[in-house]
């Protein structure tokens, strides 16, 4: 009943006849924050909101507003809107992009000049696969890719594999890569993607790196160390008093 009351709303104030595509401002959204805003023009009468994965965000009478309690990785893509506004007898079609930023991507650790596999299978078999580096390049891989600096990783687009595989990774390749497939029997969204971010360390850091990751271990095994010799000898000692408390209580 509701529902048919807010279509009924749209019609009698926009009385759509046609429809036009524009493009709004694109919004920064910092990960783990929360988010109140209002995109698109503040008349508008109705309003429909989908994120990335076309999921709905929200939708009902007035302007398009959307509310977010908690920023993830899931909100970062391309949003789309549609909305009315009385009196024009027509209704918008609109896209934004969302970018969240902060700590939230996946760290890698590569080796300069080492081979190094960017992937991200699907489960499922997909239709297309591409990868984007950190400086924009968009490499369109599929299993009959190769070159001499790169090839495809996996097996085939059957296997939902989609993937690269750098030969000679440079400190200048490091940043944040964008991994993204089309499956092929989608029902949601069109395209699913990851994010990760490469750090690049030549081999001279490499051993400082391992010491670095090697001393915290080391320190916990040298306290549970310490631990067991202090809880052996503690028994040992309640051991010991307690055969002289029964060797007392013959004696008297």
């Amino acid at each position: 009943m509701v529902k048919l009351s807010v279509l009924l709303l749209v019609y009698y104030f926009v009385g759509v006849t046609e429809s036009t595509n524009i493009t709004l401002d694109n919004l920064v959204w910092k990960i783990g924050s929360s988010v109140n805003v209002t995109v698109g023009p503040e008349d508008a009468v109705y309003c429909t909101v989908r994120d990335d994965r076309f999921q709905m965000v929200s939708e009902g009478p007035g302007p398009c507003r959307i509310v977010v309690d908690r920023v993830t990785i899931f909100h970062n893509g391309q949003w789309s809107v549609v909305y009315g506004v009385a009196g024009t007898g027509v209704y918008e079609n609109s896209t934004f992009e969302v970018q969240v930023i902060g700590d939230w991507a996946l760290p890698v650790l590569a080796w300069e000049g080492q081979e190094l596999t960017i992937s991200c299978p699907a489960g499922t078999a997909i239709r297309y696969c591409y990868i984007v580096a950190p400086n924009g390049t968009v490499f369109n891989m599929d299993p009959s890719t190769s070159s001499p600096h790169y090839e495809y990783a996996g097996s085939d687009f059957e296997a939902g594999d989609c993937g690269i595989k750098f030969n000679n990774f440079q400190r200048s390749d490091g940043g944040g890569w964008t991994c993204h497939v089309g499956l092929q029997d989608a029902v949601e969204a069109d395209e699913y993607w990851t994010f990760c971010f490469v750090y690049v360390s030549d081999w001279v850091e490499k051993p400082r790196t391992w010491l670095l990751a090697a001393i915290p271990c080391l320190l916990l095994l040298f306290i549970s160390f310490v631990l067991v010799i202090k809880k052996n000898r503690k028994w040992s000692y309640t051991r010991a008093a307690t055969k002289d408390d029964q060797a007392l209580s013959r004696i008297i």
